[in-house]
């Protein structure tokens, strides 16, 4: 075995990661290496049944989904620091995390109240109409949604580059629902942040959450969240029986396997998603 500090193992395997990925696998160790600290386990020393107990202790007070997230984060530093050459075995091969089901269990619209929840956002004004309509009918995460600049809305093939988490580019085609409130909104502004504060500067992530709870406090469902509308997005385009890759494809979802099966870069531009969500909604 290697001589290496878990200091060094640990800024190793995150190098690589920026932004929310990185804080999100950060706190994930942390809370693993804080286990293993009140139960006198050495994090380099662990076994497969240390990892199990882990995550039998972690569903006592997190959902599935939860653990098997942070779990995951877990498995993939030690499959790290195996490749490295500092452990001889990989003490994550074969542990069994809980299950994760297709359908989100989180908020989201029903047909019926997507349709109420954007005539609400219309009423609070131009800008407010452009985020809800953009969350709700071409479903980005909130932080590409904010991190958008005119330069990124091509007007006349009515897209828009997004910055997608883990730090790539992808241009996706949206409905033309979206690109009608973002004229509206934008106007003749050539540059600068689609998405403005009211001082300047770009919308801050918590004044839009607000504006989304407005909206759907507005409708009966203060409980609806930026991410409520990206899963609502996704469950009403597979309702509406649009191809599983293309909605990958628009909302920036992808898993290895799935990568390696379809081109997702030119279905983000062929791709007719927003336009079939934004057709049952009337738009």
């Amino acid at each position: 075995m290697e001589t290496m500090s878990l200091d060094w193992l640990l800024s190793a395997y995150l190098l690589p990661y920026t932004g929310q990925t990185y804080k999100q696998y950060r706190s994930a160790l942390r809370a693993w290496l804080r286990w293993c600290d009140l139960n006198d386990i050495d994090a380099l020393r662990v076994h497969r049944s240390h990892i199990e107990a882990y995550c039998r202790w972690m569903r006592r007070d997190h959902p599935a989904a939860t653990v098997r997230e942070w779990v995951g984060v877990v498995l993939r530093f030690y499959r790290f620091v195996t490749e490295e050459g500092v452990l001889e075995r990989d003490p994550g091969m074969g542990v069994r995390l809980p299950r994760s089901y297709r359908r989100s269990t989180g908020s989201f619209l029903t047909r019926e109240q997507a349709g109420m929840f954007l005539d609400a956002a219309h009423g609070l004004g131009r800008q407010e109409y452009a985020l809800c309509a953009l969350l709700l009918l071409a479903g980005p995460r909130l932080s590409e949604a904010l991190g958008l600049d005119v330069e990124d809305w091509n007007r006349a093939d009515g897209t828009l580059r997004y910055r997608r988490k883990g730090g790539y580019e992808q241009e996706v085609r949206v409905a033309d629902a979206v690109v009608e409130a973002l004229a509206v909104h934008v106007g003749r502004r050539r540059g600068g942040p689609v998405f403005r504060a009211r001082r300047g500067g770009r919308l801050r992530a918590d004044a839009a959450r607000n504006v989304v709870r407005l909206a759907g406090a507005l409708v009966g469902r203060p409980d609806i969240t930026p991410h409520s509308l990206r899963r609502t997005f996704c469950t009403l385009a597979m309702d509406a029986g649009m191809p599983e890759q293309d909605i990958m494809a628009a909302g920036g979802w992808s898993t290895r396997q799935m990568v390696d099966y379809y081109d997702m870069a030119q279905r983000g531009m062929t791709q007719r998603v927003g336009d079939a969500v934004a057709g049952l909604l009337g738009r």
